[in-house]
């Protein structure tokens, strides 16, 4: 998964498993009002230093076009 902030891949992170939105204990914040129906999340763990320099920094504008609302876009599956 690339964690991306405002077009640029920012961090890169190995994903373990998959889990409801919501159910998983968060170590960086507490309660968050969001609607998590229908949402979901990982855990898992950076990504090798190896794979990382790879893709940080690189641009990922193209996947996301104008308007697009959704904070999340499948690429090659």
């Amino acid at each position: 998964a690339f964690a991306v902030y405002q077009g640029v891949i920012r961090d890169v992170f190995e994903i373990h498993s998959w889990h409801s939105a919501g159910t998983t204990p968060y170590e960086t914040r507490k309660d968050f009002l969001v609607n998590l129906d229908g949402r979901v999340e990982f855990l898992g763990s950076q990504a090798p230093e190896k794979i990382r320099k790879q893709y940080i920094g690189k641009s990922v504008r193209n996947y996301f076009k104008k308007g697009h609302q959704s904070p999340v876009v499948y690429v090659n599956i």
